[in-house]
């Protein structure tokens, strides 16, 4: 499965997209600038919202900037083409 875009309105990010490209993708940036939090909502899309019923939760911050979080994430499978994954807590 291969990544080809993701979309997120989540902590730091407000609407950023990235498009990783052929092959190995690095993702260098100053302090600050948003990489865990690329990390964290990668995470978050793939395995779901944390339970807050669950004793070690951890809250997902919103959007610094407001509204709802969230975002989308297009995939390539060979077996099952372009499928795209759209994620809200709740």
């Amino acid at each position: 499965m291969k990544i080809l875009e993701m979309t997120a309105t989540f902590g730091g990010l407000d609407h950023a997209t990235l498009r990783p490209g052929p092959g190995f993708t690095l993702v260098e940036a100053p302090n600050e600038a948003g990489k865990s939090t690329c990390l964290e909502f990668l995470r978050t899309m793939l395995i779901g919202y944390p339970d807050p019923r669950n004793k070690e939760y951890k809250r997902i911050p919103g959007p610094l900037r407001g509204g709802q979080p969230g975002g989308s994430m297009e995939l390539r499978s060979d077996e099952r083409g372009i499928l795209r994954l759209t994620r809200r807590p709740g």
